[in-house]
């Protein structure tokens, strides 16, 4: 595979640390907002779930971790076009150091992928320091732009894409926290519905402590050094996906 000859390659030539090896990618959630958007079903229900009604709001949340366990603070998109001072401070008293951005529909763009790697990643990454790093990453049309690769070629991080429909298997994110992180905020979010039952919606100011409670859950140090380890990166294996 092409892919695994480039990172061969990268990892013998440049000699990276653990702590410089890193993946970001991208999870979407759907909050409630409005009457009715999350309300219990009738009581005498053989297999009662939660059932969802209303307005959606999509919040997109990218995470980046590196191949030493490390999870560096998120970066979160909202819909719509800007905050208030209060879900600012909010947001952040959460999650510091996290980024706040916006995006008409609450997705990843082309101009949020620079604003991400310019003014989010690079402040948590003593980029001064001239050691060199890998940047794993998917190759969403958003993700690979001529700003967001000049940028990163020109502070010594060196971007390997992952070939298309192999996130399963190469995404360290993907394979080893995103799993995990999904089964916590599905948990979290029934147990918040269920003891709050006067409200008739989910709102920010609800999803972001369940937000944390999911990275406290998924983004280990143990899950995150297994993730680049499941995906053949840290310690280099290209036979672990072969096999897989």
């Amino acid at each position: 595979m092409d892919y695994n000859r480039k990172l061969k390659r990268l990892l013998d030539s440049k000699k990276f640390k653990s702590s410089h090896i890193l993946n970001f990618d991208e999870k979407g959630f759907l909050i409630g907002l409005g009457a009715k958007v999350v309300v219990l079903c009738r009581s005498n229900r053989r297999n009662p779930r939660l059932l969802q009604d209303g307005k959606r709001e999509l919040i997109t949340v990218v995470e980046t971790i590196a191949a030493d366990g490390t999870a560096l603070p998120p970066f979160i998109i909202f819909k719509g076009k800007s905050h208030t001072q209060g879900m600012y401070q909010f947001t952040r008293s959460l999650f510091p150091g996290c980024r706040i951005a916006y995006s008409e529909k609450g997705y990843m763009t082309s101009t949020l992928s620079e604003i991400f790697i310019v003014e989010h990643l690079s402040q948590h990454l003593d980029l001064d320091d001239g050691e060199p790093r890998l940047l794993v990453m998917d190759g969403h049309t958003t993700h690979i732009t001529y700003n967001f690769l000049k940028y990163c070629l020109d502070r010594n991080i060196f971007p390997i894409v992952i070939p298309s429909h192999t996130s399963h298997l190469l995404q360290p994110l993907d394979v080893g926290c995103f799993g995990p992180y999904a089964k916590k905020y599905s948990q979290a979010l029934d147990n918040y519905v269920l003891t709050h039952l006067t409200e008739d919606y989910i709102g920010r100011e609800d999803f972001f402590p369940i937000l944390a409670l999911c990275r406290e859950e998924a983004l280990t140090k143990h899950n995150i050094i297994k993730a680049f380890e499941a995906t053949g990166i840290v310690p280099f294996n290209q036979r672990i996906v072969v096999e897989r």
